[in-house]
Order: C-alpha cells, then structure tokens, then sequence
C-alpha cells in the first residue's frame, strides 16, 4: 500500500518475531481467517508489484522492524534517523477494500508524504 512503488521489482527482507504471523506469510496461508485475509492481501501487493522477499524469525528483542512501531522515545530511534530513516504516514486499506484485493491494489499509489 504505503511503499508498494519503492518496493517494485526489489527484494525485501522482513525481521519477524511472531511465529503465528511468519508461518503464516511464509506458507500463504492460515486456518484463521482475518489471518488468512491479511495473508492473501500481502502476496497479491508481492505480485503487483514483483517484489522478491526473505521472511526471518527472530527474536523479539532483537527485532529492528518493532523500533519504528515503538516511536521517537524508544532508545533505537536516533540511530535509525542517523541512518536515513524517516517516518511517513501509513496507507492502509479499509475494512471494506479486504474482499476486493483486485481493486486495491489497481488504485494509484499517492507519493510517501512524512508522517507529522
């Protein structure tokens, strides 16, 4: 949704630290269904936009993805600005574009705007 046009036709590797979300996305698919749905939703964005990726378990604690989720106040923040990061507001579908992945992803893309 939000980097889908940065991502196009790049690899992506992605630090997990959930093993029901990891298998999940490493086996497209889920026996639960809001899982399953968010699942479909993710391959379809990989294949519209020929994005190749990695999927890692690690360990909570361990996991650079949480340090964004955290905030400005989590002691890894600085480091990640002094690398280049930068934090943008997020485009998510709504509840209503989960069962038409189809259209979802044939909307136009608006620019990553910065995040207040």
């Amino acid at each position: 949704m939000t980097f889908g046009p940065h991502l196009d036709g790049r690899r992506c590797l992605h630090f997990i630290d959930n093993s029901s979300a990891f298998y999940s996305l490493l086996h497209a698919s889920s026996q639960h269904g809001e899982m399953w749905r968010l699942t479909r939703l993710y391959h379809a964005f990989l294949l519209s936009f020929d994005t190749s990726v990695h999927f890692e378990m690690v360990a909570s604690a361990d996991n650079i993805s949480d340090v964004p989720s955290r905030g400005p106040t989590h002691p890894g923040w600085q480091p990640m600005l002094e690398l280049g990061f930068r934090r943008v507001a997020l485009r998510f579908p709504s509840e209503d574009d989960w069962d038409d992945v189809t259209a979802l992803l044939a909307r136009p893309t608006s620019p990553v705007e910065p995040a207040d």
